[in-house]
């Protein structure tokens, strides 16, 4: 047991390790996404509010929206040296951002050993969840939807401890998970709902008296609560009308602009059922889909047949119920399905059920058994490999990732880099190739200036904007179809990846 537990520690903190140097190589190399400036200001706003009781919080329009993490992103910029730039900033918001996600590969690793008691389908889990393009791409500049996904996993795993281990430090740690989980996100209120879902089925199994039920769940409901309300200081004048008033917004989140799917721009608040399908289906590696159809219905029996292990239930509960809302609800959507990344790694742990069990088949002749896994093994490990030589090739562009199921000109039937992230090279272009003196820019969409926060201090004080395009001796735009727009200018860089054209640099060609 103890050289076991050697090894699964040493598989761990390899595992960790790797990561860690990956992003630490990787992680100066992005640009600054559409929402990044108005999440750090949330944070300050947030934190200003906490430590110096500053008030703009009680009227600051994105008060609704859980701050935690921000407040924590705020905190730790807090630390840099007083000379630091806005550069400085946004790289370390990134950092710390990818180490979040780290995390919550190690909690997944953690979660997958506890159902498979093996080191290596563990250590696969981790492999899919980091080598899923979009995914890990979003780990670094996406401060909303990644830390979420973080997270979720964490409280999950503290859910499935507290099942094995019902006693006041796991309903504790397990509280905290899910108040800070809602602090970031409200739909975390799903991992309130499968606590309790699995607490009463728990309850049913084991014939627990009702009064041990009542007690448990009313005492983690409680934590739960005061755990949300600690960190969201929004809500600390007026705890239930403002989370109500942040759970409307939510829920009826006004959001008017339409969407490129599937060649149609659509309204947001008005897409088809399949919205969500057809995009975790086109931007997930097909062979984790494969896998994950292979496993569902064994994972769904296993489900059923070892009530007494609710890590089935809960991770199907994980998966479902949020996509099967989402389907019959049809609330708000944009920006292809980053809000449910977090459904992400139950994905993950489908699929490599799904492994298990197509590795695991019985074959009489023991020859060809062995022959048959060797394949198997060898057909998963090129497709990792063909998903990472992807993920070298369009670096820093993993967030724009499509299987072939999406064709091979998907730009011009979905969106692409809606957050401009490519912005970024486009002004670096700027500064090398745009003469000495003054560059005066026109960004068509607001990353064309938010991109110019990460580049150096002294190479950011050339750049000029102007809000007239006829005053501009260049256009940038993450809408290259915006181009005809322009008849003054023509075209000067462009960065182009598989399936089409993500970034225009135009330059004035007449008065």
């Amino acid at each position: 047991m103890e050289k076991t537990n050697k090894k699964i520690s040493v598989a761990l903190y390899l595992m960790t390790a790797i990561l860690v140097i990956t992003g630490i190589s990787v992680f100066k190399d992005y640009g600054v996404g559409y929402d990044e400036p108005a999440q750090k200001i949330t944070g300050d706003i947030n934190f200003d509010y906490v430590f110096h009781s500053d008030t703009r919080l009680l009227s600051y329009e994105n008060r609704c929206y859980g701050p935690a993490f921000e407040i924590l992103l705020t905190a730790i910029c807090k630390t840099l040296p007083e000379q630091h730039t806005r550069r400085d900033i946004f790289l370390l918001r990134h950092l710390c951002t990818f180490f979040v996600f780290c995390i919550g590969a190690v909690f997944l690793y953690l979660i997958v050993l506890r159902q498979t008691g093996n080191t290596f389908w563990a250590l696969l889990s981790v492999l899919f969840f980091v080598f899923s393009p979009r995914i890990f791409a979003h780990s670094f500049f996406n401060s909303k939807d990644i830390p979420f996904m973080s997270f979720f996993i964490i409280g999950f795993y503290s859910l499935i401890r507290l099942l094995e281990n019902k006693n006041a430090k796991w309903i504790l740690i397990h509280s905290f998970a899910s108040g800070f989980l809602m602090d970031i996100r409200l739909a975390g209120i799903l991992i309130v709902f499968i606590t309790s879902v699995l607490f009463i089925a728990d309850s049913v199994s084991r014939k627990t008296h009702l009064l041990n039920l009542f007690a448990l769940t009313g005492l983690y409901l409680a934590l739960t609560a005061l755990i949300t309300v600690l960190f969201w200081p929004a809500l600390w004048p007026s705890p239930i009308s403002s989370l109500s008033a942040a759970i409307r917004e939510t829920i009826h989140y006004p959001w008017p602009g339409k969407i490129l799917f599937m060649g149609n721009y659509l309204s947001a608040g008005n897409l088809p059922w399949y919205y969500l399908p057809v995009w975790i289906a086109i931007t997930t590696p097909l062979s984790y889909i494969i896998l994950f159809f292979c496993g569902l219905p064994d994972f769904a029996a296993s489900a059923v047949k070892s009530p007494k292990n609710r890590l089935y239930a809960g991770v199907l509960l994980w998966f479902f119920i949020p996509l099967l809302s989402a389907m019959f609800f049809r609330p708000v959507l944009y920006n292809s399905w980053r809000h449910f990344f977090f459904i992400y790694p139950s994905l993950v742990i489908i699929a490599v059920h799904g492994a298990r069990k197509l590795y695991g088949i019985r074959i009489p002749n023991r020859n060809i058994r062995k022959i048959l896994k060797a394949i198997f093994i060898l057909i998963i490990l090129c497709s990792l490999f063909h998903t990472m030589l992807f993920m070298y090739k369009g670096h820093p562009f993993e967030h724009l990732y499509f299987n072939f199921l999406a064709g091979n000109k998907c730009l011009d039937y979905f969106e692409g880099d809606y957050w401009g992230l490519s912005c970024r090279q486009g002004l670096e272009y700027l500064i090398k190739n745009g003469g000495e003196g003054k560059i005066i820019i026109y960004a068509a969409d607001w990353p064309g200036k938010f991109n110019a926060y990460i580049l150096k201090t002294e190479n950011v004080k050339r750049l000029h904007y102007t809000e007239n395009p006829e005053e501009a001796d260049y256009i940038i735009t993450n809408n290259t179809a915006d181009i005809e727009n322009y008849p003054a200018f023509k075209e000067c860089f462009s960065i182009n990846i598989r399936c089409g054209k993500i970034l225009s640099v135009l330059k004035k060609t007449r008065d």
